[in-house]
């Protein structure tokens, strides 16, 4: 039997490719926040009520707050042991899909802040071109286990 060394070579490229992207295409990493820690002001559990548009762009967003967390430090130590993936993808944001939904809102000294669910992350302070005072709906593409992220709101809430 005659091994043709072009094909071999072909066929282990495709499977080193297959393998890398495979293997990186999403990981556990750990959440990081907007700013650091230390500049966390206030964290609040909040219902996301609306979604104001202008033009196809997001200008602001209303909100109720279901609960003030009182021990930030170990919301913050319990929200750290949370696996979050990093994943490959264009980024969902806080949308119009997330309307009803619970959330997290990280609130910093400066005034900015951001909102994370379970699959999608949004800030609020300077987008990604450095305008401040705007919203940005899609900060990065982070996953949450979503029954782990909603038993974490779910002990701060009681």
């Amino acid at each position: 039997m005659e091994i043709n060394i072009n094909k071999l070579k072909v066929f282990s490229l495709i499977l080193c490719l297959m393998l890398y992207l495979t293997l990186s295409g999403c990981r556990v990493v750990k959440y990081k926040f907007m700013e650091d820690v230390s500049e966390i002001s206030n964290v609040e559990i909040v219902k996301l009520i609306e979604i104001e548009k202008k033009e196809n762009v997001v200008v602001d967003i209303k909100i109720e707050t279901i609960c003030v967390v009182t021990n930030k430090e170990a919301f913050i130590e319990d929200f750290g042991r949370l696996k979050c993936w990093n994943i490959y993808a264009d980024p969902i944001g806080i949308n119009e899909g997330h309307i009803g939904s619970t959330i997290l809102k990280i609130q910093y000294l400066d005034g900015k802040y951001e909102l994370i669910s379970n699959n999608a992350r949004a800030t609020y302070g300077e987008t990604l071109i450095g305008m401040v005072g705007e919203y940005n709906m899609y900060a990065d593409a982070k996953r949450f286990n979503e029954q782990e992220f909603n038993e974490l709101l779910e002990k701060y809430m009681q």
